[in-house]
């Protein structure tokens, strides 16, 4: 399969397109088919904590797609959402209802996190 690889370096981020092995399926996993992935910009700045400086990795944080064998929609936090497929921990997925396209799916869980981190974590 192909997935997009970030690697962080001193003085830049770079995106490098990949052919790699298709993960499989484990213990509290779900293998996602990706259909949308959104962009995390902390993913890209440098010295924001997301991607540290050292070996590339899966990039994308966050998607939606189909989970393989069930066909069940789901959105949330999903490594390595860059690339065809990738592995969502299961209490991680969160339904998608069909009147939602995967474009808006897959933006729907980053817009909530970072809510939740500046109003909670953040503001207390």
């Amino acid at each position: 399969m192909k997935a997009y690889f970030i690697q962080q370096t001193e003085r830049a981020s770079t995106l490098e397109l990949r052919d790699i092995a298709q993960p499989q399926a484990a213990a509290g996993k779900l293998l996602v088919r990706v259909r949308a992935a959104s962009l995390n910009r902390g993913e890209f700045i440098r010295g924001h904590g997301l991607t540290k400086p050292g070996a590339a990795k899966p990039a994308g944080t966050d998607g939606a797609g189909e989970v393989v064998g069930t066909g069940e929609r789901v959105m949330g936090r999903l490594p390595g959402a860059f690339g065809e497929y990738a592995l969502m921990d299961k209490p991680d997925a969160i339904p998608v209802p069909q009147n939602i396209g995967w474009e808006e799916a897959a933006a729907i869980p980053i817009t909530f996190l970072v809510t939740y981190d500046m109003l909670v974590q953040q503001g207390n």
